[in-house]
């Protein structure tokens, strides 16, 4: 019988010798790769926890004055430009967007009353009522301090005020609890509405909600005041 030359056989052995290379080189790739996988993923959950903390309010677990900020300059995109912009970057089909800009009243006293762990518990529990009185796709957000901002896609100024009255009225009726005290607080507010047909800048009509805020306080606080209420006032 015959087995074939030496060098045939050699040749037949080095290329299973090398067959069985290239397959752990395959296979060790593939780990690579599924490894590579899955540091992509805990890299991009990693990025999005990142960009979340950068937007989000640490106390009361809204949106902080960046993120808000953002979420306004989507709009005032989606508004202000036509719809081809808006489909290439993903942006919705928006008229009008509803702002609210609202105040804890008399919150140095609550502070100062109470202690700071207090005025915490007030902040946490006006952020939860406001975000409990919001559609899914309106944004809530921590201005700063004690005051709040709402934005209402599609909304207009007496919608807004609608949804102001009922977050006013929700925290006029609320007893905060804490260490065994209850606490009381009332909000002032102003409310708006920038549209495709405002004449104004984003920036001058928000100068004007925080007028209309003012205006709420010096009339004896507890009350929402519209920007158009406040023009006729001052005619």
């Amino acid at each position: 019988m015959n087995e074939g030359s030496p060098e045939k056989n050699n040749t037949v052995d080095e290329l299973i010798i090398h067959l069985d290379g290239l397959k752990q080189q395959v296979e060790e790739l593939s780990r690579k790769n599924e490894s590579l996988k899955t540091e992509n993923e805990i890299f991009k959950k990693e990025k999005a926890e990142l960009e979340q903390l950068a937007t989000k309010d640490k106390l009361t677990c809204l949106y902080n004055r960046r993120g808000i900020e953002e979420e306004i300059e989507k709009c005032v995109e989606a508004i202000t430009n036509g719809r081809e912009y808006r489909e290439k970057r993903g942006l919705p089909q928006m008229q009008s967007v509803g702002i609210l800009l609202l105040d804890i009243d008399k919150f140095k006293q609550v502070n100062d009353t109470n202690g700071h762990p207090a005025g915490d518990a007030v902040l946490k529990k006006v952020a939860a009522i406001c975000a409990a009185q919001v559609r899914d796709f309106d944004r809530a957000g921590r201005w700063g301090g004690e005051e709040f901002v709402i934005i209402l896609p599609q909304g207009d100024e007496g919608q807004t005020r609608m949804v102001a009255e009922r977050i006013r009225q929700t925290i006029e009726n609320t007893v905060i609890e804490f260490n065994g005290r209850e606490i009381k607080v009332t909000i002032s507010a102003g409310v708006a509405e920038y549209g495709v047909d405002t004449s104004e800048t984003w920036e001058e009509v928000f100068k004007k909600v925080d007028r209309a805020l003012y205006r709420a306080k010096n009339q004896g606080r507890n009350q929402v005041v519209g920007v158009k209420e406040l023009q006729e006032q001052e005619q």
